[in-house]
């Protein structure tokens, strides 16, 4: 039942409970409190009642004892009751009753031996006494035993008994004070937590609001940050990050999409063409030798098509995808190499390696990333190079490894960027020259692997002939 209840009412309730469970606990201290302080009042002018009926007791051989009660009647002391409403007995130390008022009739004020051996070492005694038959109206009594000496060849026992009405009257009011006052004083918490739970949680409304308006096609909305530094400010910053991560990754969705369909048009209809001149000469029993090379190049392209587009899909996806350790750079680059040796030597093409260490370092070129994707990045920087580099010239890769970072340079002879500069060449589909086979893609994913290895990437001329690609990254 508590899980369906709203958050609101929820922290409504918590706050009743805790400030008025805190609210009882400090009444019932304060009640307990008061209670003593009054009971020790009227114990203490109790005693004073009892010690001026004791002085007041009298004993001789001809008269025996006796009580002057006009003696405290006459007096200018103020007592919260008189010796009219007060009964009186005297007894011996060791519990024989020697004298009693009328009132009691057959009743006796309480008394023990323990209370003997209590009087001897305190000289007075209080409890509370209920009489079974009521005098003069009342029933409920505080009772003094007070030890009385000098009066008598031996100590007595006085004992006298007040009502305690005016004591229970007063205890009534406070109580009364607290049952009526607690209740209310709740109520009006509940009202005032409900009413500040609703505006503590009013930015939480309108950011599920503004939430609520965001579709995936209006990504580009964001919840208003609250004016206070709290943390539902916080919390609509985080969303508003997590907005921007979703943002982007439809976005990445999108321009994989419109990249895909885009890309996959062109040697589509290639091969659907191709496909039906090949239909229409083979009824001319014509060789198919050429045709089928057309079809296995378009196949082939398509296949690189794929392969780059779901590569940009794993980079797009970010740290998401990537699984980052310690790695040699060079062993990288080895690799790189040796995939595309075979598209180097069908054009004559030497790749030379050169591992170069400034200083010497117990690990050298040893980097923080993602191997897979470093080997597609080198792939494409060097196979951009094969590409543009004419027939029988040598690509120099050359590899250096710095106190703080490693640098890879890819050194070519090819034409050079000529009007295009290094960002032109990094945009999806940007191709130096259409007469070169390729989709344009490589060069985008690279830049694409930097950025997600904090690395950096650039591609400059060289002067009238030659291109240089450099990537620079930290050592771990």
């Amino acid at each position: 039942m508590f899980k369906r209840l709203s958050l609101k009412v929820k922290l409504t309730g918590i706050f009743v409970v805790i400030f008025g469970g805190s609210l009882v606990a400090y009444s019932v201290y304060i009640y307990n409190t008061v209670d003593t302080v009054f009971q020790r009042g009227f114990d203490s002018q109790l005693y004073e009642f009892a010690s001026d009926i004791g002085d007041s007791v009298n004993f001789s051989l001809l008269t025996g004892l006796g009580v002057n009660l006009k003696k405290i009647r006459e007096s200018n002391k103020f007592f919260p009751f008189t010796s009219k409403d007060s009964v009186i007995q005297i007894r011996s130390l060791s519990g024989q009753l020697l004298a009693t008022v009328a009132a009691l009739k057959s009743q006796n004020l309480p008394y023990s031996p323990r209370d003997g051996q209590l009087l001897v070492q305190t000289g007075s005694l209080f409890r509370d006494w209920k009489a079974k038959q009521p005098i003069d109206g009342q029933s409920r009594f505080r009772v003094i035993t007070y030890l009385v000496t000098g009066k008598a060849p031996e100590p007595l026992v006085l004992q006298v008994g007040v009502p305690d009405e005016l004591l229970r009257r007063n205890n009534q009011k406070i109580a009364n004070i607290f049952f009526y006052s607690i209740p209310f004083i709740l109520l009006l918490s509940g009202f005032v937590g409900y009413s500040y739970a609703g505006f503590s949680l009013s930015p939480i409304q309108r950011m599920r609001r503004s939430l609520e308006e965001i579709k995936a096609r209006k990504l580009s909305s964001r919840v208003t940050l609250p004016e206070s530094k709290d943390e539902i400010h916080g919390l609509a910053i985080t969303i508003n990050e997590m907005l921007d991560r979703v943002e982007g990754a439809f976005e990445s969705q999108d321009r994989f999409v419109s990249d895909a369909s885009h890309q996959l048009k062109t040697p589509l209809a290639i091969l659907k063409g191709e496909l039906e001149r090949l239909a229409k000469d083979c009824s001319d029993g014509e060789d198919l030798n050429a045709k089928t090379e057309s079809l296995r190049e378009e196949v082939d392209s398509l296949i690189a098509l794929v392969n780059n587009l779901l590569l940009l899909a794993r980079v797009d996806a970010g740290e998401l995808s990537a699984h980052f350790k310690d790695i040699q750079l060079d062993e990288v680059l080895s690799s790189a190499c040796a995939k595309l040796s075979p598209f180097a030597q069908a054009k004559e093409i030497n790749l030379r390696l050169d591992l170069n260490i400034e200083k010497e370092d117990e690990h050298p070129f040893l980097v923080n990333g993602d191997s897979e994707l470093l080997i597609s990045l080198f792939q494409s920087l060097i196979e951009n190079s094969i590409k543009y580099s004419p027939a029988k010239t040598t690509i120099d890769i050359r590899v250096v490894d710095q106190p703080e970072r490693v640098s890879v340079s890819i050194i070519d002879e090819g034409p050079g960027l000529g009007d295009k500069t290094s960002e032109d060449l990094f945009q999806r589909f940007s191709r130096g020259s259409k007469s070169v086979a390729g989709s344009g893609l490589g060069l985008s994913i690279a830049k694409r692997i930097s950025d997600l290895h904090s690395a950096e990437i650039s591609i400059s001329s060289q002067g009238p002939v030659g291109t240089k690609a450099l990537f620079v990254i930290k050592k771990v």
